[in-house]
């Protein structure tokens, strides 16, 4: 396989890549928790696991490209939250990041989108929930709200003052993020008819879309240039994941989105 890892040396997991202008926001573990669960079985597929009890509670970090220095974030959340889908934009207010957080309880995780502004990355405000809304998934960017799940995505163009609904040929939606180059395009990994995880490029102005390609399966995946980071599983264990890098390829897919006013 003609990848590598991002970080070669390090003992932590990492997960969910996002990069925007020469830093990378992700998330790391260096542990996996467990919790009685009821919905064993929801929570097992949810966290890819045979392990029905168990998952990884994973934080969110930052750091340069070229260097590779990482720098944790620290959210002010309990031990047990997993925190994931990070993405983040600069503009002349600061920094703006967003992310879902998933809270344990006996039934399963609640996910809910956040977000925290500030003018630096060490002035970083509290986390301010995103509406009400359950969310897997999602974002804030410059021009969209965007929070959704396995089914569909909820987007709020504050640009066109438009709320619409968008789904995908997809068996299920597992990641919705944004190019950072362009707020209005979105990349959306789910998992296809034969079960194999995949990207797409869906341009909400021009409606369309693009397949993401790399030399594995681009799970969860963001752009570094002409280059694809995305996180693979490395073994069996539990959420075992590492991100790796390797050229990306745009091709024509068969697989489609749709959005709708609503």
């Amino acid at each position: 396989m003609n990848t590598k890892r991002v970080f070669q040396q390090l003992a932590q997991k990492t997960h969910m890549p996002f990069y925007n202008d020469g830093t990378i926001i992700f998330c790391v573990s260096d542990r996996v928790t467990r919790h009685k669960f009821i919905d064993n079985a929801a929570v097992a597929r949810r966290f890819d696991t045979g392990t029905r009890n168990e998952y990884r509670p994973w934080k969110l970090a930052i750091c340069d490209w070229t260097t590779k220095k990482i720098q944790p974030l620290e959210i002010g959340m309990p031990e047990d939250v997993v925190l994931c889908n990070p993405t983040f934009f600069q503009n002349n207010d600061g920094i703006s990041v967003s992310f879902v957080a998933g809270k344990p309880h006996d039934q399963g995780l609640e996910y809910h989108l956040y977000q925290m502004k500030g003018d630096s990355w060490a002035t970083l405000g509290e986390p301010q929930q995103i509406g009400e809304e359950y969310s897997q998934t999602g974002f804030v960017n410059s021009r969209l709200y965007c929070l959704g799940g396995a089914g569909f995505l909820t987007v709020l163009d504050q640009l066109k003052g438009e709320r619409s609904r968008i789904t995908t040929s997809l068996e299920e939606m597992s990641r919705a993020i944004y190019d950072p180059n362009a707020h209005g395009k979105l990349l959306i990994t789910g998992v296809d008819e034969w079960d194999e995880y995949c990207t797409l490029l869906f341009d909400i102005d021009t409606k369309e879309v693009q397949e993401i390609r790399g030399p594995a399966p681009s799970y969860k995946a963001c752009l570094v240039g002409n280059r694809i980071v995305f996180s693979y599983k490395e073994s069996e264990e539990t959420e075992d994941y590492q991100l790796h890098v390797a050229p990306a390829e745009f091709t024509e897919t068969q697989h489609s989105v749709v959005m709708e006013r609503i």
